[in-house]
């Protein structure tokens, strides 16, 4: 059997054990995860992936836009 260094997003959350998918993406976006594309198929490097959970740096949150008040 040849494994793979990429796994999917869904096989990503689950490797992570976090519970959802948006969750998923939530982390992804907070901490910087590279993905690559093939085809229509996000992956993700397992190294990468345990590349951030080594990580000492806490996660920053993602500035949030004020709206236009009128």
């Amino acid at each position: 059997m040849v494994t793979s260094p990429y796994l999917t997003a869904r096989e990503a959350c689950a490797y992570l054990r976090i519970p959802s998918m948006s969750a998923f993406y939530t982390f992804k976006h907070r901490t910087k995860l590279r993905a690559y594309r093939r085809g229509g198929i996000l992956l993700f490097k397992v190294s990468d992936l345990d590349a951030v959970l080594e990580c000492d740096q806490p996660v920053q949150e993602p500035r949030r836009r004020l709206k236009a008040v009128r």
